[in-house]
């Protein structure tokens, strides 16, 4: 067992005339004090390597929150410099960019003019700026710009309170497909219904179809029918489907 510090001295008893004991026990007791200082350091400093630690554990769980989100997040500043992108924004800016971009700041031009833009009118309204922006591949990404106020007072009517613009990019087909897997499920669709049920919900027409399918337009029509007789007889209320 540890001695406490102060016992480990002897105790003295002073004299008379003597003022030994009196400047031993002084000794003994600015060492306590010391000591107690000491403590308190040590104290501090791990509570403040409990804090850092506590801050860090924080930071990686919103960076996973962040990154686990299914669209894109993209914050810049003012002065349309990027501060933070999460890995599905990054995917999409490649697929708009294609090879294409600002080089300056390493995002799409269209990404780029609708900020500008959003600032502009940014002074006068407050409400998201949506885009949305068809790639050479027939995907149509959904833009949705807004101000970001980190300290969550939002003040449309001060500029300083708006530091960060936000971006929510989705791409649409993306989403459309999670849609149309739904529908094969609900609808029981055949692989050739939901194959054409998914072009003609991404706006081809029966013509387009039916010449990138290799059959004849009547038969992109009798499928369509199909399809829509399966939406309007199914009526099954308070059935769960499920997806991945």
């Amino acid at each position: 067992m540890t001695t406490p510090l102060v016992s480990a001295f002897p105790k003295v008893q002073p004299s008379s005339g003597s003022s030994v004991g009196y400047r031993t026990q002084r000794r003994a007791s600015g060492l306590s004090a010391s000591y107690m200082r000491n403590k308190s350091a040590v104290e501090g400093h791990l509570d403040n390597a409990s804090t850092s630690k506590n801050s860090n554990s924080l930071g990686c769980f919103l960076t996973s929150l962040l990154e686990s989100v299914q669209g894109g997040l993209l914050v810049m500043t003012q002065n349309l410099l990027p501060v933070y992108t999460n890995r599905r924004a990054k995917e999409i800016c490649e697929q708009i960019s294609n090879g294409k971009g600002d080089a300056g700041r390493g995002l799409p031009a269209v990404i780029i003019q609708s900020c500008q833009r959003f600032l502009r009118e940014g002074a006068v309204n407050c409400e998201p700026l949506v885009v949305e922006y068809q790639t050479p591949q027939r995907q149509t990404i959904r833009l949705q710009i807004r101000w970001l106020d980190p300290s969550l007072e939002s003040d449309c009517a001060h500029e300083q309170s708006r530091p960060y613009v936000l971006i929510l990019l989705e791409n649409c087909h993306t989403a459309l497909e999670a849609e149309l897997r739904l529908d094969c499920q609900k609808y029981e669709l055949t692989d050739r219904e939901a194959e054409i049920w998914m072009l003609l919900r991404k706006e081809y027409t029966y013509q387009e179809i039916a010449e990138l399918l290799n059959i004849s337009l009547n038969t992109v029509k009798t499928h369509v029918k199909n399809v829509y007789a399966k939406r309007k007889s199914s009526s099954e209320q308070g059935k769960v489907w499920y997806s991945r």
